[in-house]
């Protein structure tokens, strides 16, 4: 498991978790990356902190499209559930 610590997004941290996980294949076993996305208040990333998070369901074969998805998912979140109409 890595962490990785992206830069804030709208005023929200945002915090990837990459968990390396063995998947079979025809060449054997190989190394597949699933990413679970935090969003947190605050400067830091604390779990009492945490706004949103989401355990995203796809295996990517290395872990930086991993985190790039994570990352994309996070800020995509943050538009949708925190846009403020301007009715």
């Amino acid at each position: 498991m890595s962490d990785y610590t992206c830069r804030p997004y709208r005023g929200f941290g945002v915090h990837v978790r990459v968990h390396e996980n063995a998947a079979l294949s025809f060449n054997g076993l190989e190394p597949r990356f699933t990413v679970t996305w935090y969003l947190h208040a605050g400067a830091h990333f604390l779990p009492q902190n945490v706004i949103a998070s989401y355990s995203e369901r796809l295996a990517f074969a290395c872990p930086d499209e991993a985190v790039a998805y994570g990352q994309r998912r996070a800020h995509t979140f943050v538009d949708c559930a925190f846009v403020v109409s301007k009715e």
